[in-house]
Formats: structure tokens, C-alpha cells, sequence
């Protein structure tokens, strides 16, 4: 799958493309750096949903406008006011990465950590993570969007 980078890991400047042209539509300061490269996973937007959102699990220095073909690697689960706002992870081309129960933890503490602060720039919003789920789930819940997946 074909997946689209947003934001550079490390930066605190939020971008927001256009999901079908990929053209920049703005970009602010945010109050933390990304721990990880962020993006879409293209062709997952429908007319009343944004594309499926992705973070990028890898050490590769990826750049902002960088299209890969990535391997799912598991889906994070997020609320946003009570509803469903999923957080997919992707592994850069070339790298097998197993969600083992260490990484699963560690992961799901970094992004609930840094999902936590980003939001309180938004102290209306109420969110909740949930648990970090595997590869197979993650698979389940793309086809559920997309059938021909």
C-alpha cells in the first residue's frame, strides 16, 4: 500500500495536504515533535471520510511529500470526542517489523504520550487511546473501508 508523508519526524510543524491533489492546504506550529514521520495512506479517502491516517515506525529519514510503499504494521485506536479516529502503523519499504508485546507497549506509550500533549492545544476535544492492535486487525479494518483491498 501507497502511503503519503505529512509531517517529518522530529518536526513541530503540522501540514495539512489536500488528499487527492497532495497539494500543501496549510501548516502551523504544533506544541511537540513528531515522533515519528506522519501521513495517509492513499486512495483510503471516501467523499464523507479523510484518508486513514499512518504513522511511519522506521529510523529512514523520510521527507514531507514522500510517497512509499509501505507494509502495515498495526493500528493504533483513538478517540476524538467519542468517535473512532484510528492511527495506522506503517513500516518503511525493505524493513519486517513484528509487533511483539515489548514494541506494542513501547509504541503505544510513546504515541499516547505525544497524542496527549498535541491535543491540549485543544482542551475541548476530549480524546482517548485505546489499545494497539496487530497487523491482521489493521488489515480487517482497511478492508472494511476499502473492499478491493
Amino acid at each position: 500500500m501507497k502511503a503519503f508523508v505529512e509531517i517529518e519526524a522530529g518536526s513541530r510543524k503540522k501540514n495539512r495536504y489536500d488528499e487527492r491533489t497532495l497539494k500543501l492546504k496549510e501548516s502551523f506550529m504544533g506544541r511537540k515533535e513528531y515522533p515519528y514521520a506522519y501521513g495517509f495512506i492513499l486512495g483510503t479517502e471516501t467523499e464523507k471520510e479523510d484518508a486513514l491516517d499512518c504513522y511511519f515506525i522506521t529510523d529512514q529519514k523520510l521527507k514531507e511529500g514522500d510517497i512509499l510503499d509501505c507494509s502495515l504494521v498495526g493500528v493504533l485506536e483513538f478517540f476524538e470526542d467519542g468517535e473512532k479516529d484510528y492511527k495506522f502503523l506503517v513500516a518503511a519499504p525493505g524493513e519486517n517489523l513484528v509487533l511483539d508485546e515489548t514494541l506494542r507497549r513501547e509504541l503505544r506509550g510513546e504515541l499516547e504520550a505525544f497524542l496527549t500533549e498535541v491535543f491540549k492545544l485543544f482542551p475541548e476535544v476530549k480524546i482517548r487511546v485505546g489499545d494497539l492492535l496487530g497487523k491482521r486487525e489493521a488489515e480487517e479494518l482497511i478492508r472494511t473501508r476499502i473492499p478491493k483491498v
